[in-house]
């Protein structure tokens, strides 16, 4: 991109990764891709500090000149923007980028985890100072979205302070809400803040740019992972519907048991299409209680891999897969905890299908099974 003067008047949409050394990814290197952006209407950046770079030779053009406050590019077309910082930012430094976006609708921020002892780490988690950037610089700001881990041991995060810094945004907004999880073992806090409007305007609009890009109708496999949370649903719906050929899918497990996805009545029969199905584990297992609408859900399913929570529930689900799927040839099922010995052998799959499906033959030749504590694999053909 350093490159190019400026980006072509039919370029809309930019994803950009920019990672190296502290000293040549800063806040001045998205101000000068800002300079190239004349058009752009939907921006997603993401800036890492990689130790890989900290040596390297490379030539980077001196900062002074883009330090002038009343000379910031101005991304006047800009309406949405997604921003995933894996790098040493304060958070004045975001102020610079905001004030560059005067009509900027919707802002997603990702502050993802990071170990060192960075001393802007509560700046990030101060509501008081997100409310002041946005009054000053998003005006026309409607959609909102914070997700931020964080992990340090001492001093320890104050999570009182803030819950009462982000008030404002609770009282202000009806649909406001905020999400914050304390994971002791590892000193890592969880923070996702996220306010919306008018979801199901949105997801259609997602789904037409989207479709600017890909031919939906040749897509045979969709994957929804960590990015898609609970509160996307309508995005998933939408882009399932508009995708009649797909076949194959990859979705994080807090998604796949949502009742507004599981149960709509308009994705019902694509879920019936479905061959191969892997379960992303998130913030939550498989449930062993969901194994029954699942198969009723997928019948068609000859690919599954999902994780649960221990082996008593890994035999439960498994047994379900075996007696209800006819068409299931592979399943790998990971699983942390164990309590009962395994009674998978070779000898109970096949009678178990026998019992199932009597009138199917079965290779005996193609049946196999491992089991190494952590994970279980059954073939089946």
């Amino acid at each position: 991109v350093s490159n190019y003067t400026s980006l072509g008047s039919n370029v809309t949409l930019l994803n950009l990764w920019i990672a190296g050394s502290p000293s040549t990814v800063s806040i001045y290197s998205v101000l000068r891709v800002f300079r190239l952006c004349h058009r752009i209407r939907y921006l997603c950046i993401i800036l890492q500090h990689d130790k890989r770079f900290e040596n390297s030779n490379v030539n980077v053009p001196s900062d002074e000149p883009l330090t002038n406050e009343n000379d910031l590019p101005i991304l006047s077309h800009l309406t949405s923007f997604e921003l995933n910082l894996d790098a040493i930012f304060d958070i004045w430094s975001i102020s610079y980028i905001l004030r560059c976006m005067p009509i900027l609708k919707h802002f997603y921020f990702h502050l993802m985890p990071h170990k060192s002892l960075w001393p802007f780490t509560n700046q990030y988690l101060d509501g008081n100072v997100w409310k002041e950037m946005f009054e000053q610089y998003l005006p026309c700001l409607s959609k909102f979205e914070f997700y931020m881990v964080v992990l340090k041991r001492l001093p320890k995060l104050d999570l009182n302070f803030v819950v009462e810094s982000f008030n404002y945004f609770v009282n202000k907004y009806s649909n406001w809400d905020m999400i914050i999880d304390r994971w002791k073992y590892d000193f890592r806090v969880e923070i996702n803040f996220r306010r919306t409007i008018d979801d199901n305007k949105n997801a259609s609009q997602n789904l037409t740019y989207l479709s600017c890009f890909v031919h939906l109708w040749n897509v045979k496999k969709l994957e929804f992972r960590s990015s898609f949370h609970a509160d996307r649903w309508k995005d998933v719906q939408l882009i399932l519907q508009a995708c009649p050929n797909v076949d194959s899918l990859i979705i994080n497990t807090p998604l796949l048991v949502l009742s507004k996805l599981i149960d709509n009545s308009f994705l019902i029969p694509i879920f019936k299409q479905i061959k191969m199905i892997k379960s992303i584990t998130e913030d939550i297992y498989f449930p062993s209680a969901f194994a029954s609408k699942f198969v009723q859900r997928f019948p068609s399913l000859c690919h599954i891999e999902l994780q649960v929570f221990s082996f008593d529930n890994c035999s439960f689900i498994i047994d379900i897969f075996l007696t209800e799927l006819k068409q299931i040839s592979y399943l790998k099922i990971n699983y942390d905890d164990t309590y009962f010995d395994d009674p998978f052998s070779c000898e109970y799959i096949i009678t178990k299908r026998r019992q199932a499906f009597p009138l199917d033959i079965i290779n005996e030749q193609m049946v196999n099974v491992k089991n190494n504590g952590e994970v279980i694999e059954i073939w089946l053909s």
